[in-house]
């Protein structure tokens, strides 16, 4: 394959990417996808780090994935600058780290941050243990694969926070519905409590009133959910107001 016929191969890769990324449903799937496709395009070890908190929805239930803060001090510096760092073989660093004398190795990195809409989405870092030294081109490439993931990771983001928001609204009008022709109060306030629980997957929910001219809050009803190795909410049969 010509120099060109692989350089036209590898942009059309990139470009089937952002599809693949929008396409999944788990961050998992999607570092793996941009692993995959980065040790597609370039040699060396693909590492990937998603700062997980931006991307997480209330509604996730699922631990944590990756670490706070990227372990590799490559991905750290990357993030802390916001631009590339890479380190030469024979010991020699560009970029926000600094050459370390008398240091002679022909490991060599470059680190990127994922970066959109001026939000730090994570870190993609390609190592090579035993060189050889990225060239310009490969720089380029990786360059462009990284803008096409943070455009991509970005608008899937957003498209999954849109369909939360409709699944909350959808959640709210099943319950509305649910509770729409029920008049004694007491019964109200053990559904709504028992619904809004059971639904949004809260532990403990609680329903007040207020009395004309009263100052302060009346216990209803409360719905908990059972956790094992958890005691049960006390209820306050009052609440005054301000409190």
């Amino acid at each position: 394959m010509s120099a060109a016929t692989q350089s036209s191969w590898d942009w059309l890769q990139l470009a089937s990417l952002g599809e693949q990324l929008r396409s999944e449903d788990s961050l998992s799937a999607q570092r793996d996808r941009i692993a995959a496709m980065a040790n597609r395009l370039i040699a060396g070890r693909v590492d990937v780090w998603l700062q997980e908190s931006i991307f997480r929805l209330p509604d996730w239930e699922d631990s944590y994935l990756f670490p706070p803060q990227p372990t590799l001090e490559g991905m750290k510096r990357a993030v802390k600058s916001g631009k590339l760092v890479k380190k030469n073989s024979k010991g020699k660093k560009t970029g926000t780290l600094s050459a370390s004398k008398g240091t002679a190795s022909r490991s060599t990195f470059v680190a990127i941050p994922l970066e959109d809409q001026g939000i730090t989405l994570g870190a993609l870092q390609v190592t090579r243990p035993k060189g050889p030294e990225f060239s310009t081109e490969e720089l380029d490439l990786l360059q462009g694969l990284v803008q096409i993931i943070s455009v991509n990771l970005f608008a899937s983001h957003r498209a999954e926070v849109e369909q939360f928001r409709l699944r909350q609204l959808n959640l709210v009008r099943e319950v509305s519905a649910q509770i729409a022709n029920v008049l004694d109060v007491t019964d109200l306030a053990a559904q709504v409590t028992k619904l809004i629980q059971k639904t949004f997957n809260f532990y403990y929910v609680a329903f007040f009133t207020l009395e004309p001219n009263d100052t302060a809050l009346h216990f209803r009803a409360s719905a908990v959910a059972s956790r094992k190795g958890k005691r049960k909410a006390a209820i306050a049969l009052e609440v005054e107001i301000g409190q």
